[in-house]
């Protein structure tokens, strides 16, 4: 994180429904090993979790619309991201939770994993025909 290198908390907003969010509820995150004050985040309640739910619902078609290429994509844009950032992350989650640096690298590798894992399995989906006629009134269903 920004914060570790300069010694100065960073401030992160909520990302809710396409874009940054000041909150009036917010926390300060320290240190477990020394108690510093190294960055603060905005804390989302309930009208902020019916605007992700909202905006969710609305993008709901869009992304229905998505074809196997463009989940692959932005699934591997979000893993190229994750590496990108990999230091960060896990000094993040050092300073957060008091992780040992490995494990934290570990984490963030898993992380990034998981993202491509996700786009290969985007470029698999084939459908799969099964026939439910097995009581009269679902005859000829499939």
């Amino acid at each position: 994180m920004g914060t570790i290198v300069s010694g100065m908390p960073q401030e992160f907003a909520a990302y809710i429904a396409g874009h940054w969010t000041h909150t009036a509820d917010r926390r300060e995150l320290r240190a477990p090993f020394d108690g510093s004050h190294f960055a603060t985040v905005h804390l989302c309640g309930p009208a902020e979790l019916e605007d992700a739910i909202a905006a969710g619902v609305r993008a709901a078609p869009a992304a229905a619309a998505l074809s196997s290429y463009e989940r692959a994509s932005i699934l591997r844009a979000v893993a190229a991201g994750v590496r990108a950032r990999r230091e960060e992350l896990a000094l993040g989650m050092c300073y957060e939770s008091g992780k040992p640096i490995g494990d934290a690298f570990a984490e963030v590798d898993r992380a990034e994993h998981c993202f491509e894992i996700a786009a290969a399995e985007t470029e698999r989906i084939y459908g799969e025909v099964i026939p439910l006629d097995l009581r009269p009134a679902s005859a000829g269903r499939w």
